[in-house]
């Protein structure tokens, strides 16, 4: 009984152990497993190294992979807009469920002398970097078309720190409407 106690136990770890092993989806849409070797912030949104379940390593850009993800942080291969003309591929980092109308992303910009985080909203295709300088007026205005929402934003019934209170409120707004 001992012994088959071991041997499940055993099981269990290994099972548990392959649900939380690091994986890369490539542009076909396949998995692969095996490690994410992680390096500073600025190196990760340009490029990963990915050790794979035969010990292999090999280094995947934004253009190479659809997304990879460490643990249970997720980061997906985005175009950043630098300008109207330009834009740049990168590695962003996923800070909502997948799924709802607006998504939430972060993503350390090297763009220029010094790296510093920005966290960017999708929406339809379109990304727009939070302005939280001007949270409350950029964030009405992004979400105006729930008239209830925006108004709480004006009247700061939200702070900068619940920007994804504001999303998951919205894509449950968005849903129902969907639904209606």
């Amino acid at each position: 009984m001992k012994d088959f106690i071991l041997v499940c136990m055993a099981l269990l770890s290994t099972l548990y152990a392959i649900g939380q092993q690091d994986y890369v989806v490539d542009l076909t849409g396949r998995t692969l497993y095996g490690t994410v070797i992680l390096s500073t912030p600025a190196a990760n949104a340009v490029q990963i190294s990915f050790k794979d379940s035969k010990g292999k390593v090999r280094r995947y850009r934004p253009d190479e992979i659809k997304l990879w993800c460490k643990g249970n942080t997720i980061f997906e291969s985005k175009v950043y807009n630098v300008s109207r003309r330009m834009g740049q591929l990168a590695f962003m980092k996923r800070l909502t469920p997948k799924g709802g109308k607006c998504q939430v992303f972060e993503f350390y910009n090297i763009l220029e002398e010094v790296g510093y985080t920005e966290t960017i909203l999708e929406q339809d295709g379109k990304m727009d970097v939070v302005n939280y300088g001007r949270f409350r007026k950029h964030m009405a205005t992004y979400f105006k078309d729930y008239e209830e929402l925006a108004t709480d934003i004006t009247q700061k019934k939200y702070k900068k720190n619940q920007l994804l209170e504001i999303v998951e409120r919205y894509n449950a707004w968005k849903e129902e409407q969907w639904r209606n």
